[in-house]
């Protein structure tokens, strides 16, 4: 119990903090820029890490997490390459922004993961399994 309390808390902070990467992009990108849109497809855009990992979206999340974990879908129309109008440095900052952001995901989905296998299997050798394997 004590164990699912804690990790709850966690996954709190995490989602704040994705929450606070989010916030981070509209202060430097504001919508009255040009290369807002551009910009804001680049840093939504669904991105797989070294592993292959893939944080689109998960079957088990509640509607408020499904905002937390809402990517683009046209992320063939985007390309990331730095838009015409836009400053490089900006543009770095945009991709050092959704690094960030897929970090947080990757931890967030594995805590959503984890209250779904506690709720299915709530035995402590499954429990303990999980946290060894993915966290």
């Amino acid at each position: 119990r004590i164990c699912v309390e804690t990790k709850n808390t966690e996954l709190d902070v995490w989602a704040t903090s994705n929450k606070s990467t989010m916030e981070q992009f509209f202060n430097i990108v504001p919508e009255n820029h040009t290369s807002h849109m551009q910009l804001k497809k680049i840093f939504l855009r669904k991105i797989r890490s070294n592993q292959g990992d893939d944080y689109d979206s998960d079957d088990d999340c509640d509607d408020e997490d499904e905002d937390e974990l809402d990517f683009d879908d046209d992320e063939d129309e985007v390309e990331d390459n730095c838009p015409v109008s836009c400053d490089n440095d900006l543009y770095e900052q945009v991709l050092h922004l959704r690094e960030t952001r897929r970090f947080h995901l990757k931890y967030i989905f594995y805590f959503l993961l984890f209250f779904a296998l506690v709720k299915q299997h709530p035995d402590i050798v499954t429990v303990i399994a999980f946290l060894v394997n993915f966290l």
